[in-house]
């Protein structure tokens, strides 16, 4: 949780609007549900949800096919890529390389 508000403004954000502290989290007691970032929400958000800890060089674009009728584009790496690799939709490659 620290890495996360250390480097992604997203949580930055999320963590300073639920006033918690990442260094005060002892268990999972400490923690309230996080809100869940929705589609529209990520593209209101820009790359506020992208981690500044990924050098920008590293960052490739793609998308979702938009079964939804809209597509989303989003940031991930070739690593983060390759670590999916045989899981279903595009999502859970921006899912996990934007949180």
């Amino acid at each position: 949780m620290i890495h996360a508000a250390t480097t992604v403004p997203y949580c930055r954000w999320v963590f300073d609007e639920a006033g918690l502290d990442p260094a005060t989290v002892r268990s999972v007691g400490d923690l309230a549900p996080p809100p869940i970032l929705t589609k529209s929400e990520a593209v209101k958000q820009g790359d506020a949800p992208r981690s500044e800890a990924v050098p920008k060089n590293q960052i490739m674009m793609t998308h979702t096919s938009g079964n939804t009728g809209v597509g989303f584009h989003c940031a991930t790496t070739r690593q983060a890529r390759r670590r999916n690799v045989g899981l279903p939709p595009n999502w859970i490659y921006c899912y996990s390389s934007a949180l």
